[in-house]
């Protein structure tokens, strides 16, 4: 205890209570030096759950991930269906996945991802190299501790689903599988990948080899599997959800706007790995703070470039007539302006749903420079990050001597202990 700096943990009150949390015993019995820190993915993910619940179409799309799930969780039949329809248009469907979890972010993105696939054309041919190889590589594997052999399982078979579009043999396969699982270090708490952003990219996803406007992908077999239920359905509850699914679905706005989400949950999620390394300091996590705030203002004036927005409105700009098409399907409403983020309604959408995220960021995370007791240690520890260093000599020869001092003594006992 002698040698604690800081504290950090979720934002509960048995944790950050002021008179008998942990913090405050700890300060009392280890020294009032200690500073606290609240979780800081915690807090990305409250702060991203504010926009859920504030921004009308943001809700719109949650409600309709969440009934999606919910038409095919609880129904072998339509999920079965909904597999022979996508094989029959040659779609590789994947299941919806839930909205609902103790991670929004993660969630969200990954109902997202599915829902908007695209598919693409995929060559099995490789898959017996892949076991022969895994085969070989786990018989002269460690014959001791096998509990590794679940988190490769997972890692690879994340990776088969996603499979290439050659047979480049079973070496770079396997290569490349086992180095996403090494990168990614999947022995730990898998609630805290980004399950939004990969639902939302699932969701949206668009095969390479294929037409975005007329081409069907998992968006349209849903799409129509809806339409079907909402006909042949025996109960009333699944034809009253299929028929507010697809009203929803063929919305114009509400189509653009989930690819607009895809790209802002590609940021975040990147943030949310980031501030979840081991190895981050805390002048790293408010640089990485500033740079998303920076992003996603951007987002207000243009789509991400190479994002999937940027791809849908190139795409309906290309088409001719009247009407536009998504997958193979008539979008309705009125569509001028989706292609430049002029349309009036798009556009506030947009907006809301950034300025609510931004300013509940510098709510949450202002603490980090802004909170008594936090200020001067955070600030401090400017001088140990070099991207924070002057450029000119002169100012480099006097750079973070009073951040050092300032350091010394807030931890003159634990230093001196």
């Amino acid at each position: 205890m002698k040698k604690c700096i800081s504290f950090g943990a979720d934002g509960a009150s048995i944790n950050m209570g002021h008179r008998g949390g942990v913090i405050a015993h700890l300060q009392r019995e280890a020294g009032g030096h200690i500073i606290p820190i609240h979780c800081m993915p915690h807090r990305l993910e409250l702060a991203i759950l504010t926009i859920q619940k504030k921004e009308p179409k943001a809700s719109v799309v949650y409600d309709l991930l969440n009934l999606i799930w919910k038409t095919y969780h609880f129904s072998g039949k339509s999920k079965r269906e909904l597999y022979v329809l996508g094989q029959e248009l040659g779609v590789d469907i994947c299941t919806p996945s839930s909205v609902k979890g103790t991670r929004w972010i993660p969630h969200v993105h990954r109902a997202l991802k599915v829902f908007l696939r695209h598919g693409q054309d995929k060559d099995l041919g490789w898959i017996p190299h892949v076991h022969r190889a895994l085969k070989v590589f786990l018989q002269h594997g460690q014959d001791k501790d096998l509990g590794w052999i679940p988190h490769v399982h997972r890692a690879l078979k994340v990776f088969l689903r996603h499979g290439q579009d050659k047979d480049l043999g079973w070496i770079p396969h396997v290569h490349r599988a086992l180095k996403v699982f090494l990168q990614h270090g999947q022995d730990k708490d898998l609630g805290w990948i980004p399950h939004v952003h990969r639902a939302l990219k699932v969701f949206l996803q668009h095969g390479q080899d294929k037409d975005l406007a007329t081409d069907e992908g998992q968006y349209s077999v849903v799409l129509q599997h809806m339409e079907h239920l909402a006909v042949a359905s025996t109960t009333a509850e699944v034809q009253g959800r299929a028929k507010k699914v697809n009203r929803e679905m063929e919305n114009a706005l509400l189509c653009v706007f989930c690819h607009f989400l895809s790209d802002m949950f590609k940021e975040l999620s990147s943030l949310s790995l980031t501030l979840q390394r081991n190895d981050l300091i805390l002048p790293q996590a408010t640089s990485e703070l500033r740079k998303t705030v920076t992003r996603l203002e951007a987002l207000k004036l243009r789509a991400k470039a190479g994002g999937i927005l940027e791809k849908i409105q190139t795409m309906l700009a290309q088409q001719q007539g009247d009407e536009r098409r998504f997958q193979g399907i008539t979008l309705k409403g009125d569509l001028k302006g989706f292609t430049d983020l002029t349309n009036p309604q798009l556009k506030q959408h947009i907006e809301a749903a950034i300025n609510i995220g931004v300013d509940d960021f510098k709510a949450r995370f202002g603490g980090l420079l802004k909170d008594e007791g936090v200020q001067i240690p955070v600030e401090s520890f400017r001088v140990l990050n070099p991207d924070t260093w002057p450029e000119d000599q002169a100012s480099l020869l006097t750079f973070g001597d009073d951040g050092v001092a300032d350091l010394m003594r807030n931890f003159k006992e634990p230093l001196e202990s």
